[in-house]
């Protein structure tokens, strides 16, 4: 299993390749682009745990370390 976390919206995916994690959080990214041009809002960046968890390894990293 792989999970993905966008950093720039706060949003994520999961799936059981990194093919279709990508092909689910482009979809996500699409759909929420959308809504936020109907209904005037801004969706919030992702929280600054996973920006810091990004920064340190610039990897994948395991569920244990996300969940952490």
């Amino acid at each position: 299993m792989f999970i993905a976390q966008c950093l720039e919206y706060d949003i994520c995916t999961q799936g059981a390749s990194q093919a279709e994690v990508r092909e689910r959080m482009e979809c996500l990214i699409d759909c929420e682009r959308d809504e936020m041009e109907k209904s005037g809002q801004q969706l919030d960046p992702a929280p600054d745990p996973f920006h810091k968890m990004w920064d340190k390894d610039h990897g994948s990293l395991t569920f244990k370390e996300v969940a952490a």
